[in-house]
């Protein structure tokens, strides 16, 4: 089984990548009606930019291409941060055009170098 933190619930569950986005959409919607201090309601935690591709940095943690030139980690490590599909190429393709917050993009930062 697959444990998803969200910061605001925890489910346990075992997960497609379609049903792990469509379940990600539904918990950012419950977490704000349940509270409005939650940060995925807060515009400052970043704008929603789609992954486009992906590289390794020198530690070998993958780092997700965003459509706005900023890059992202998106690591797997337990239990803080749940991401199974990033370790396959599989799984990475299949979220490619998924969304993640881009905090540069909210503050302005310009375009990352790889």
């Amino acid at each position: 089984q697959l444990r998803i933190n969200t910061g605001c619930i925890v489910k346990s569950t075992v997960l497609a990548a379609d049903q792990y986005k469509l379940q990600s959409t539904a918990r950012s919607r419950n977490c704000r009606a349940r509270s409005r201090n939650c940060s995925s309601d807060r515009k400052e935690e970043g704008l929603p930019q789609p992954i486009v591709g992906y590289h390794t940095d020198d530690e070998g943690h993958w780092v997700a291409h965003l459509a706005c030139g900023h890059f992202q980690h998106v690591r797997h490590n337990p239990p803080m941060t749940e991401r199974p599909w990033v370790l396959t190429e599989e799984g990475r393709k299949s979220f490619l055009g998924f969304e993640l917050l881009c905090k540069k993009c909210a503050s302005g930062a310009p375009k990352d170098e790889q």
